[in-house]
């Protein structure tokens, strides 16, 4: 599936405080596969006990295997850019996908780098806009196709730099929350039936599918009923 299902799976995880874990999403191909899995979440706040420690530990432990420091101390409080480097952070992010089965928020730039790299991309496309209306307005298309490139280019170039963790990520607590979430829910744990989560539902899917709440039904497929790309 494509952006459509991503953005559905953004909303449903920040309106229900959870995370889906990389091996469900090819469970996921109705309507009634979503609630199914919130209703589990949303059980699971009852039955599960203390699932932040667990998660905790599980973090504690994959960050002393990236930083190759086996008695490495944490606590909840501790933020990630004081206690790691930017290449153990961007490690760290790896392996979340690769060992715990979770895609976390992306890393940003540092905000120096940020700034210098929208600093040259502006500078090209005023200097480059500037010249072609100077000497031949003809030459304006390609102006801005070559500023285009530049500033694509750049991004593709500061993707490698990335190491600031997002908001919601930036403390060893925070991250803990964000871990749980793929054992229970945190959010509108007072719905507790299909037909309850399912209302909740309705206008995401409606929003982003632009179609009609009453098409959302537990039995309508992603693809093949809901035209989900």
């Amino acid at each position: 599936m494509g952006l459509d299902f991503v953005e559905i799976v953004m909303e449903v995880e920040e309106t229900f405080g959870i995370r889906f874990r990389s091996e469900e999403f090819s469970s996921i191909q109705t309507v009634g596969d979503f609630v199914s899995l919130i209703r589990s979440r949303i059980v699971a706040a009852d039955t599960v006990a203390c699932p932040s420690l667990s998660q905790f530990l599980r973090l504690r432990s994959l960050v002393r295997e990236v930083a190759g420091k086996p008695e490495l101390r944490i606590r909840p409080s501790h933020r990630l850019e004081s206690t790691l480097s930017s290449d153990e952070i961007r490690r760290l992010w790896q392996s979340m996908q690769e060992k715990l089965g979770i895609y976390p928020a992306p890393l940003r730039l540092p905000r120096y780098l940020r700034n210098t790299l929208l600093l040259i991309a502006v500078t090209i496309l005023f200097g480059t806009v500037g010249y072609a209306i100077a000497n031949d307005v003809v030459l304006l298309p390609q102006a801005l196709l070559f500023s285009a490139f530049i500033a694509i280019s750049l991004i593709l170039f500061g993707g490698g730099f990335r190491s600031v963790p997002p908001v919601g990520w930036a403390t060893f607590g925070e991250m803990t929350r964000q871990l749980s979430g793929t054992i229970v829910a945190t959010r509108n744990l007072h719905l507790r039936t299909d037909d309850l989560i399912l209302e909740k539902l309705r206008p995401i899917f409606s929003d982003i599918l632009n179609i009609k709440p009453n098409e959302i039904v537990l039995s309508a497929r992603l693809i093949e009923d809901l035209r989900v790309s």
